[in-house]
């Protein structure tokens, strides 16, 4: 009787672990909002409907960096880095304490700029994550460049 138990209990417990781990796997990642970071970069984000511009910043020679708290884009939204043919490359840091999570679009416009983003907390790309950037694209999970 004691190992019929047993025998049951074990069965018992694997179906729910196996429950579990499904839940688990099939729990969604939600986006968030872009936001700047108050550091002293400048970053300025006008949002537009479905649309985040981002501009300002602070500018070093041929580099545009940003700072934000918070980037992320739920389905159909953009973000949008306005840029000059005089810039390179913009480089951007996500200083929060989450993953930015990708389901819309991120572009660059008005120059041929390479986008270079850092977030060490990670990356999620989603179904319905795509790319507009004419020069080179990169993201990292540094906590720091140089």
């Amino acid at each position: 009787m004691h190992k019929q138990l047993k025998n049951q209990f074990t069965k018992a417990l694997s179906l729910l672990l196996c429950f579990w781990g499904l839940n688990l796997r099939t729990t969604p990642v939600a986006a968030q909002s872009i936001t700047s970071a108050p550091d002293g970069t400048g970053t300025v984000i006008n949002h537009n409907g479905n649309t985040y511009n981002i501009q300002g910043g602070t500018q070093a020679g041929a580099n545009l960096f940003h700072s934000f708290t918070e980037f992320g884009l739920s389905p159909d939204e953009v973000a949008n880095f306005l840029s000059n043919p005089q810039i390179d490359n913009i480089l951007g840091r996500v200083t929060g304490g989450n993953a930015s999570v990708i389901q819309g679009l991120i572009q660059v416009s008005g120059g041929n700029s390479n986008l270079y983003l850092m977030n060490p907390n990670g990356w999620v790309f989603n179904q319905g994550a795509s790319l507009d950037v004419p020069g080179s694209f990169g993201v990292t999970t540094a906590t720091r460049m140089g």
